[in-house]
């Protein structure tokens, strides 16, 4: 997992983001980044997850939903392959 994506999902498609409503949500989001930080030693800029205002939220279309149970051998070719498993 980092700032590009995760396993074989990488782009802007697949960046990871923490969105926030208002001011109380950014601050509170980014008090609990801070103590993962501080709980593993790290500085809060090296966690690659931004802090972003929330936009509107587009739901996947049907055949994305819980696509794992929907195509279990092609899930499970890609898990393996991308080393989701290990």
């Amino acid at each position: 997992f980092d700032g590009a994506g995760q396993f074989c999902d990488k782009g802007k498609a697949y960046q990871p983001a923490i969105f926030y409503a208002d001011e109380a949500e950014r601050r509170a989001a980014d008090a609990v980044a801070a103590e993962i930080a501080e709980l593993h030693a790290w500085d809060r800029g090296d966690l690659a997850v931004p802090l972003l205002p929330r936009a509107t939220f587009w739901r996947a279309e049907e055949y994305h939903q819980d696509y794992y149970q929907k195509n279990p051998g092609s899930y499970g070719y890609y898990k393996t392959g991308c080393g989701r498993s290990q």
